[in-house]
């Protein structure tokens, strides 16, 4: 599963910062603070709408252009993941775009052989037209996973107001714990959602039996949400720089270069983070 473009965030974007995206790691999850969440604000058991409401939400806060590849975004990462061939079922390194059968473009994982998935444009559509997704659901490899693994944060009127997913990366090359799409809708920030909202999640790690350090992927131009991770125990990953990662090379400025371990003290730098 591709989880570079992650870029977590509950608050607004500086960009009159420079662009770096970073990885933040927690090697401790037992350790953190608790957060209780604000009057009348619930988490919520998936319902289908929300596929839309966690679409529109990832836009207004700038982590997506448009809502339909929001939508593309959420049935990729959280509904079809498991039937993605991952680096681990990859023959090597130098064949592996070349010999997967069903390699559908560059910015497409293939599926595994013998897996049969709802087909992604038509799934899209179906979310975007507000039809029935039940049988789109159903079929979908990961869909109890999802269930499961990603919150959504409600206000007293029901809407989408936070939501994050606490997930599975390759970025180091093997599956770890990841704090995923992570966001607060603008209109209900500043009431404490994030912090409840981690909460949340690390108390979903408990609740799923896992183990070892969770990390995130995030950006420069989210000061203040750096700042809520660290209290969370998250501090940027120095490197040296992970198997698979690719955040850098697709969204940074080719000028400064691709040093991670330079790139990652200049982040440092830029946050005030020593």
């Amino acid at each position: 599963m591709n989880t570079d473009m992650t870029a977590a965030q509950d608050t607004g974007m500086d960009k009159s910062l420079p662009y770096f995206g970073l990885i933040m790691t927690q090697d401790a999850p037992a350790v953190h603070p608790a957060f209780p969440l604000p009057e009348g604000y619930a988490f919520s058991s998936f319902r289908a709408e929300y596929i839309l409401a966690w679409a529109r939400l990832q836009t207004a806060v700038g982590q997506m252009e448009n809502v339909p590849d929001a939508v593309r975004c959420f049935i990729r990462d959280f509904l079809l993941t498991d039937a993605f061939i991952t680096p681990a079922d990859r023959p090597s390194e130098t064949d592996a775009a070349a010999d997967i059968p069903g390699r559908q473009s560059e910015n497409t994982m293939p599926y595994k052989s013998g897996i049969a998935v709802p087909d992604a444009e038509r799934f899209t559509n179906a979310v975007l037209d507000g039809k029935d997704l039940s049988a789109y659901l159903a079929a979908c490899p990961a869909y109890e996973k999802m269930r499961r693994r990603v919150l959504f944060l409600t206000a007293p009127d029901g809407t989408l107001a936070a939501t994050g997913a606490l997930w599975d990366g390759d970025t180091f090359g093997e599956m770890r714990p990841l704090l995923h799409w992570i966001a607060a809708d603008p209109q209900h920030q500043g009431k404490g959602l994030g912090k409840a909202l981690l909460s949340g999640l690390f108390d979903l790690y408990d609740r799923e039996g896992l183990t070892g350090g969770i990390y995130l992927i995030t950006q420069t131009w989210s000061p203040r949400a750096v700042r809520l991770y660290m209290r969370f125990g998250f501090a940027v990953y120095p490197g040296p720089r992970p198997k698979n990662w690719a955040f850098e090379e697709k969204l940074q400025d080719p000028a400064a270069g691709f040093d991670f371990e330079k790139n990652m003290r200049t982040v440092r730098r830029i946050l005030g983070v020593f």
